[in-house]
């Protein structure tokens, strides 16, 4: 039997990505603690395939989150040796099940938030402390690997995009902090996935796919296996340099769409000035307006003195019937501050 030389914890073994994952670490000789939940049958035969240790256990609870590190404290206490060791969470809430997205969204965001968000930001934090006792100095690779979105910090419409930002977003946020206080000890990495071809992705339909074609600059899905391939090298002493690094999955992201949506609007804007001198101006502010002779309404905040009739700066000021933008930098702004 070859010699482990890392020990690596799996969550959500079961899933497209996780098992993935799991399936491209067994075959560096790596030993593995699978985690899975729902899917026990699946769990078993994969860890039989893989001769890795499956746990199950529902990490959005506390008791779960005690069970699988508690399994992993036992399972470590019989490899002293390895060179390194490595937490991968890839568990995550399936928001897009018909039971799922039949609950409200106060609902649905709290499960992704408990799964996606919470789960691995305690797990990787009691990794840390147990590091800290246990391996002082040893294993100059040891790792935490995220899983986040691409779309956490761009942007997308939709409901079950604003839960995946809540929560996503808020663990990539959290890894960068992560890192800071893990410096020299652990290496804390995100991997950000785009449109990857899980089992919902295979059972998308004809929108889906041509959205896929569109945002990404390599035209299609993106498959489990290449995520698997991008997080074995994170853990690997390869990219031992690495770290603190939020790496977008996604083929490139296509901001062609983007552009095509701006030409539209402003063709709509042309349109819309030829019905009238008025049809193209937003309504005046109802907080301030710049009157003929002086201003009105002013901010609480603040006042406001005059110091040119040239321009006026000032975030969300409108004139009239128009906002008032100014030609250049320099000359602006025309109205100052004052205590």
């Amino acid at each position: 039997m070859p010699t482990i030389r890392s020990l690596t914890v799996i969550t959500g073994a079961t899933g497209g990505i996780g098992s993935a994952i799991a399936r491209r670490l067994a075959s560096e000789t790596a030993g593995l603690l699978l985690h899975g939940n729902t899917n026990a049958a699946a769990l078993a035969g994969l860890s039989e395939e893989l001769g890795a240790r499956p746990c199950t256990a529902d990490l959005s609870t506390a008791d779960g989150r005690d069970a699988l590190f508690s399994a992993f404290e036992d399972w470590a206490e019989t490899c002293p040796d390895a060179e390194s060791v490595s937490f991968v969470f890839a568990a995550g809430a399936d928001l897009m099940t018909p039971a799922m997205k039949s609950l409200p969204f106060e609902e649905r965001a709290r499960r992704a938030a408990e799964l996606d968000l919470f789960a691995p930001v305690i797990l990787a934090r009691r990794f840390a402390d147990w590091r800290a006792r246990r391996r002082r100095g040893r294993g100059v690779n040891d790792a935490v690997l995220f899983f986040s979105w691409d779309g956490a910090f761009r942007g997308m419409e939709g409901e079950t995009a604003q839960i995946y930002a809540l929560a996503k977003g808020g663990l990539a946020a959290f890894a960068q902090s992560l890192a800071q206080d893990l410096a020299g000890k652990v290496r804390v990495l995100t991997i950000s996935p785009g449109w990857i071809a899980t089992a919902w992705g295979k059972k998308a339909g004809a929108a889906a796919n041509q959205r896929v074609s569109r945002e990404s600059l390599s035209g299609r899905w993106g498959t489990p296996e290449e995520a698997a391939d991008l997080a074995a090298f994170l853990l690997s002493d390869q990219a031992r340099y690495l770290n603190a690094v939020n790496i977008p999955l996604n083929g490139g992201f296509s901001h062609r769409e983007c552009r095509e949506k701006q030409n539209q609007f402003g063709s709509s804007r042309v349109e819309k000035k030829s019905a009238g001198p008025q049809a193209n101006h937003p309504p005046p502010s109802p907080a301030v307006r710049l009157k003929t002779g002086g201003l009105s309404a002013l901010p609480a905040a603040a006042e406001i003195t005059k110091t040119s009739t040239t321009c006026l700066w000032w975030s969300g000021f409108q004139t009239g019937r128009r906002a008032v933008r100014p030609r250049r930098p320099d000359p602006c702004p025309t109205y100052s501050r004052v205590s």
